[in-house]
């Protein structure tokens, strides 16, 4: 996520917030014991120790399957879903986070009626299950989008929503997909997805993954994308609008798109630059670890998330800016490939893109990354005053400038104490470990991993992650180095 656009959502209101959906016709999804299709999807479910209200670590999602068809005359968007899980431990009753206007009007389970009840954001299938047991799960479910909030307060809102111009986007990190299918919307329940999407032309529906299908009947345009990779659930997204695809030269082998509002030559010519983005990451990361990479340029939206493998960012010069693209397009190893298990270590994801944001910055303008990122250590320090560490964050205000610049500035230090070929070795070889490539990762066997391959000073973690006080920055005296318009323009 772009740290713009995550300043201030407020836990607060995201608990408040809700979204509604509604039903339409859906391919029936993969068989319930097929595990050569779907078990990369298995994973260790828990509860979330930040935002546990919408994890539920009795289901291992392996598969969605969702169709959803949005009619913009109406503001309805109509879905229709086919859940794939393992039961992670034997139960009563069978629980998914759905967001609380939603109305669910009929359910299958295995291929048989089930009873449903839906209150506070849970949906309960009334229906016993064995610990390790294989099911399908079928809902059709109805409602109306609310409409999006003035960009200026969009920072607040998780979810899907629409816009004045009939256009849907989403916006699910931390916890937003459960407001437009049911879902374990915890981060360490990764699985396959396939998307259905249909709406009327000229619009057309963009999901993650790679476009599988894409044709017109009876005036409805209707997308299919398959995610062929395990996704956590906020990092999916759809969008419905007037969007131009244009296909960009494979960047080694991997397709990329550019998905940009029709007739909007400045957000083409912007969202260019995924391709260069995506070929300056992987001289620091390698191998792009996904089948596709695309990028959609969202009106009426003001951010940037890095669902996987679909960048979201909004028609703004900020969230369409190089580095933006730099460091959303870094999220793909660190926070898609490797995700944290829980929401109290977001710093993993978002301090090591910042970090490469400012190496690019750097480089761009031919001076040294310390100077760069140094330049940030008022805010880095602001933020951890008033948020805390980033390691044991305020829970109330999700992704301040906390969990950005002071893990930023935190490996920074680390570079210079151990010198640059260790620790870009080090950055370079975490995200390709079999251990963990498609899963997640806790806090302590990320840190341990890192202290067996480099020489780390004592209390270094400790100090950086849960100290009081952000540690001093030695060797950084705040003078600007790139002009202050490079910045500001994108870290307001």
């Amino acid at each position: 996520m772009d740290h713009r656009g995550s300043w201030s959502h407020r836990i607060a209101v995201l608990l408040g917030a809700s979204v509604v959906l509604v039903t339409t016709l859906v391919q029936p999804g993969p068989a319930a014991a097929d595990c050569a299709a779907w078990c990369q999807g298995s994973s260790i479910p828990r509860r979330d120790s930040v935002y546990p209200a919408h994890s539920m670590p009795g289901v291992d999602a392996w598969h969605y399957g969702l169709s959803l068809r949005w009619a913009p005359a109406q503001h309805r968007l109509h879905g229709d879903e086919t859940l794939t899980f393992r039961a992670a431990r034997g139960t009563r009753v069978v629980r998914l986070a759905l967001g609380g206007r939603m109305r669910v009007s009929s359910a299958q389970l295995d291929g048989r009626p089930v009873r449903v009840s839906h209150a506070k954001q849970v949906l309960v299938v009334h229906h016993a299950v064995r610990a390790g047991s294989m099911h399908a799960l079928r809902i059709r479910y109805a409602g109306t989008l609310p409409q999006a909030p003035p960009l200026a307060l969009q920072r607040n809102a998780v979810g899907m929503y629409r816009t004045r111009t009939g256009d849907v986007f989403t916006n699910d990190e931390p916890v937003g997909a459960f407001h437009w299918y049911a879902v374990n919307d915890q981060p360490s329940d990764k699985a396959f997805y396939d998307f259905r999407l249909s709406v009327p032309a000229p619009q057309v529906g963009v999901a993650n993954g790679r476009l599988v299908a894409r044709h017109r009947v009876r005036g409805q345009e209707i997308t299919r994308f398959h995610l062929d990779a395990p996704a956590s659930s906020y990092l999916t997204t759809v969008e419905f609008g007037r969007y131009r695809q244009t296909r960009r030269p494979a960047v080694h082998g991997v397709p990329v798109t550019l998905w940009t509002p029709r007739g909007d030559r400045r957000a083409l010519h912007r969202a260019r630059y995924l391709p260069a983005a995506l070929r300056w990451v992987e001289r620091r990361l390698g191998a792009y670890p996904f089948g596709s990479l695309s990028v959609i340029v969202v009106k009426g939206y003001d951010s940037g998330m890095e669902n996987q493998t679909l960048v979201t960012v909004g028609d703004t010069a900020y969230d369409t800016a190089k580095d933006t693209l730099v460091h959303e397009v870094a999220h793909q190893w660190y926070g898609d490939l490797v995700t944290p298990r829980d929401w109290r270590d977001v710093w993993m994801n978002e301090g090591m893109a910042t970090l490469l944001q400012y190496d690019w910055l750097g480089q761009r303008h031919h001076t040294t990354l310390t100077d760069v990122l140094g330049q940030e250590v008022p805010r880095a320090q602001a933020g951890w005053d008033a948020f805390g560490p980033p390691g044991d964050y305020d829970r109330y205000v999700f992704a301040a400038d906390n969990v950005y610049f002071p893990p930023a500035l935190m490996w920074d230090q680390l570079r210079r104490h151990v010198g640059g070929q260790a620790f870009w070795s080090m950055v370079r070889d975490w995200p390709g470990l079999a251990t963990h490539a498609g899963g997640n990762a806790t806090r302590s066997a990320y840190l341990s991993w890192i202290r067996s391959r480099l020489d780390v000073p004592p209390h270094f973690f400790h100090d950086w992650l849960l100290g009081r006080h952000m540690p001093a920055v030695p060797g950084v005296d705040g003078r600007r180095t790139v002009p202050r318009a490079v910045v500001q323009r994108n870290w307001l």
